[in-house]
């Protein structure tokens, strides 16, 4: 009989050698199912991370039971061997266990992780078509696809009004057909009042279906002239020509925007010259010329933006260019001063400098500040000619004032 101690406390007795036996073939059974397990529950760069994890466990393990655990009666010599055996086998068994929780944790973490990127994706995906669907609806209302979609409808209602009174205008004429085929007795019977009835109610209808059909025509017609000009609304640049200040990276953006736009005016105005066969010049109410009106009244008011703004890149491209002048014609007067230039023809210099100041004041109106640098140029010349060559300064101030 075998009793089996850990720690002092009696945990249960083997009747036989055979029982113990048993005991270390289940052991071993369960070492061997989790070892063989483990390595196909994780991938090929976690089973080492998972062998060291259950060798770890199992040493740990084998030094726990060693201390504490007895197999044997107590005080006999026999109790060595089994009480190895069972050490052994219960620590080979704490080690095969954590090798295998160690692989089913990491498949676990690995299938979290994958569910978590895959819903992100999922999520990225969703973000990615929702803003191509926002950026499409965008695109097709500053297209006017849904403008294009209504004209097309409404010409596709009014063909089938049209062809809906060309089946009863024949029917009529069958009617009439057949009534005009009767005798005079005929035309008085039953038949003859029911046939002259229906001619009737057919020519009423047609009268009716005549009316709407102008109707829709005009209504279709006044859609069709509209179009254009709602869609060039909606590209309207509104916001090209505000703060533009003086930098002139933003000012170039903002000519090219309203260029783009003028060219999209040219469009809408093909569009309308299209439809000029349809008008009916005497309508009162017609639709295509108040649709040229106003497509006119957009065009003048921003070519007078363009023109403004083209207005502002030549001052700030003048401006640049003065600058320039400036610092070129300081680099001249130092190098005069160090090597004793004639005064007259640093003179003839600065004459050349006036005439160009005067160029560019006349490429940008309004800037007052040109009257005192064509005023210092002129004093400067003539300080020059009086071979005064500390002038020069006054020049340069005023030529970097300006800018």
């Amino acid at each position: 009989m075998f009793e089996i101690w850990l720690f002092g406390y009696l945990l249960g007795t083997l009747g036989s050698t055979a029982a113990l036996l048993a005991l270390l073939v289940a052991l071993g059974a369960v070492s061997y199912l989790a070892l063989t397990i483990a390595p196909a529950m994780v991938r090929s760069d976690g089973r080492d991370r998972a062998r060291h994890a259950g060798l770890a466990i199992g040493v740990v393990s084998l030094g726990l039971t060693l201390s504490g655990v007895r197999v044997g009666s107590p005080g006999s010599v026999g109790e060595l061997v089994p009480t190895l055996a069972v050490c052994f086998a219960l620590a080979s068994v704490a080690g095969s266990c954590t090798t295998l929780a160690w692989a089913l944790g990491a498949r676990a973490l690995r299938a979290a992780s994958g569910a978590r990127e895959g819903h992100a994706a999922e999520l990225i995906a969703a973000q990615i078509a929702e803003t191509r669907r926002l950026d499409e609806g965008r695109r097709a209302h500053a297209d006017g696809d849904d403008l294009r979609a209504e004209v097309a409808e409404a010409d596709a209602a009014v063909l089938r009004l049209r062809g809906a009174l060309d089946r009863l205008a024949f029917t009529q004429k069958d009617v009439t057909r057949r009534l005009a085929a009767l005798d005079d007795d005929d035309r008085t019977s039953e038949l003859g009042r029911e046939l002259a009835t229906a001619r009737d109610d057919v020519a009423t209808k047609l009268d009716l279906g005549a009316k709407i059909l102008r109707a829709a025509e005009a209504a279709a017609f006044r859609l069709a002239c509209s179009a254009p000009v709602k869609r060039l609304l909606r590209q309207l640049p509104r916001d090209a020509a505000r703060d533009l200040g003086s930098d002139l990276a933003r000012v170039e953006p903002a000519a090219a925007a309203l260029r783009t736009f003028l060219g999209a005016t040219e469009r809408a105005r093909e569009s309308l010259a299209l439809l000029a066969a349809r008008r009916d010049a005497a309508d009162p109410n017609d639709a295509w010329a108040q649709a040229t009106r106003d497509l006119d009244a957009v065009t003048k008011a921003y070519t007078v933006v363009l023109q403004r703004v083209e207005v502002v890149r030549v001052r700030l491209v003048a401006s640049g260019e003065m600058d320039a002048v400036a610092s070129a014609a300081g680099e001249v007067e130092g190098r005069t001063r160090a090597s004793g230039i004639d005064a007259a023809e640093l003179s003839d210099l600065v004459g050349e400098v006036s005439r160009a100041e005067l160029a560019i004041q006349n490429a940008t109106p309004g800037d007052s500040d040109g009257h005192a640098l064509t005023d210092a140029l002129a004093r400067s010349t003539v300080a020059l000619d009086r071979a005064d060559g500390a002038s020069i300064d006054d020049l340069l101030t005023a030529m970097r004032e300006l800018g």
